[in-house]
């Protein structure tokens, strides 16, 4: 990881009737996806997720985030190196 690589913070919201079917980690790859195309495979991602929705957290890690230490109390914190992903 360099200081120049870019980085993509990522954020998602589902409605209610979307929710449980597997959608939130298809859009997550779909969007890593558009990154390597648009950025190139040196580009990161980081999201950041409430410690208490355990959906959302597990969306990211199926979805190939890796879990990194939180700077924030009460949230989790993710991130995904495109490169591992081309």
């Amino acid at each position: 990881e360099s200081e120049t690589d870019p980085k993509a913070v990522v954020g998602f919201s589902l409605d209610r009737l979307a929710r449980g079917r597997g959608l939130a980690s298809q859009l997550l790859a779909l969007g890593i996806a558009e990154l390597v195309r648009c950025w190139g495979p040196n580009s990161l991602a980081y999201g950041e997720v409430r410690s208490d929705n355990p959906a959302s957290c597990n969306a990211f890690l199926s979805s190939g985030f890796v879990e990194i230490p939180a700077q924030s109390h009460g949230v989790r914190c993710f991130e995904h190196k495109a490169l591992a992903a081309s």
